[in-house]
């Protein structure tokens, strides 16, 4: 459960435990997200290394590692949301321009201002439209993994932003290695910590994941 903040995010002072804005500057007081706990291991380790073990000579996990995932719907969602993203841009472009040529007539030093708008809107649009990218080029890639836990991540919008929510799952690799990986919708209400299976991703996206009981 969320607590009170500690400090004020943006000047630093120390506020009343019920205070929802900072009395020194009057930001909003977000609260303070607990930090997520580790996800403890669904076994001890030699099991964990039997259970990989079985999983890999199971002769079911050949076909599914060189199944090919149709992943039509993920990339059209994913053009749909970069379209979103270059449509929201020229609306911040187009208000950018229109306030720095009126700040140029009518007041020149606030030109500033404009400008400013114009950088953010163009380094949001690189961000987004890089992670969009990311999201559906290169292959999906299979791997044996085991789900060890899942997590949702919360995030506040801020100007015409809505806010986001995510499904994150971490997932173990036979070396050891864990990853915690975004989860496309439709994931989530098919992974259980402690399946054991095959993982889908591209681009740190879990696309889809099949249990397979071992």
């Amino acid at each position: 459960m969320a607590g009170a903040a500690s400090k004020c995010s943006n000047c630093g002072a120390v506020p009343r435990p019920d205070a929802r804005f900072c009395e020194s500057c009057g930001v909003r007081l977000l609260p303070v997200e607990p930090e997520p706990a580790e996800p403890e291991p669904a076994a001890d380790q030699e099991d964990v290394a039997r259970r990989f073990r079985a999983l890999a000579s199971d002769p079911r996990v050949v076909d599914l590692l060189s199944r090919e995932v149709d992943t039509a719907v993920h990339d059209r969602a994913s053009r749909s949301s970069r379209l979103q993203v270059v449509l929201a841009s020229a609306l911040f472009l187009a208000v950018g321009v229109v306030l720095a040529l009126a700040f140029g007539l009518f007041c020149p030093p606030l030109m500033i201002v404009p400008l400013a708008i114009v950088a953010f809107a163009l380094y949001a649009t690189l961000s987004k439209w890089s992670a969009l990218s990311r999201s559906v080029s290169g292959r999906v890639s299979s791997h044996l993994a085991l789900v060890v836990g899942e997590r949702t991540s919360f995030s506040e919008g801020s100007g015409d932003a809505a806010a986001r929510t995510e499904h994150l799952v971490i997932l173990e690799f036979p070396g050891g290695e864990r990853r915690e990986l975004r989860a496309w919708e439709g994931v989530p209400g098919k992974v259980t910590r402690g399946d054991f299976g095959v993982a889908y991703a591209r681009g740190g996206l879990l696309i889809e994941f099949e249990h397979v009981p071992v």
